[in-house]
């Protein structure tokens, strides 16, 4: 596992999660750089921080991605699959679904 500075997005996740009881705390990190997007998220499950790996791309449709991740999310909790690779999919979900016009 990579170190967490005291600043890093990981770290005040936890720190929050831990802070307010929290058991499963996700944060979903996206920046724009012209018409690039860079987005990857994060889970805290059980005090145990998962990240995503960063991913790069352009979106046709840029409405819709939060919406996208959390039901991929739930549907991968829901369903028993491993956090680090499930953080990934629904990143993958959400770009193929962000490629595509007319989806919402």
């Amino acid at each position: 596992m990579e170190q967490i500075d005291e600043k890093s997005p990981e770290k005040k996740l936890l720190t929050f999660c831990k802070k307010f009881n929290v058991k499963k705390g996700v944060l979903y990190i996206k920046r724009f750089n012209n018409n690039i997007q860079f987005y990857r998220s994060i889970m805290v499950f059980d005090n145990v921080v998962y990240s995503s790996n960063v991913k790069e791309y352009t979106p046709i449709e840029y409405i819709g991605d939060s919406d996208l991740f959390s039901g991929y999310l739930i549907h991968g909790l829901l369903n028993n699959e491993k956090i680090p690779s499930l953080l990934n999919q629904a990143d993958n979900y959400v770009i193929s679904n962000q490629n595509k016009r007319g989806i919402f």
